[in-house]
């Protein structure tokens, strides 16, 4: 059980992320590369802190170490096209677009000071 300040810290990510990285290193080497190129794909999908990657890397985590288990190649597992598999995951066609919420606030900022600078 998480208590209030794991939750605010995201101690719980943390501890979650590396469990992740502990698991993976019991993969083959293709799955492992394989799961490194994935994450940096998956993050574009992720909210304000990160928190609705977790249960979804998880299942994903399983799914690899099944697969794995009965010796699948990871390229048939999950095809060509990692952009689509990861779209799949999220059951959405595009993903968020790579804009960070810092990158939200500075284009918010600089819209309040352009009107206030234009009514000047």
């Amino acid at each position: 059980m998480m208590n209030f300040w794991e939750r605010i810290t995201g101690k719980d990510m943390t501890v979650a992320r590396a469990d992740f990285a502990e698991r993976v290193k019991g993969l083959p080497e293709s799955y492992q590369r394989i799961w490194a190129e994935l994450d940096e794909e998956i993050q574009r999908y992720s909210d304000l802190t990160g928190r609705n990657l977790i249960p979804i890397m998880s299942s994903l985590l399983e799914f690899f170490e099944e697969t794995a288990f009965d010796h699948e190649d990871v390229s048939a597992v999950i095809g060509e096209d990692k952009e689509a598999f990861v779209a799949e995951l999220f059951d959405q066609r595009r993903p968020i677009p790579n804009k960070s919420y810092r990158d939200k606030c500075r284009e918010q900022l600089n819209r309040n000071v352009a009107k206030k600078l234009g009514s000047q």
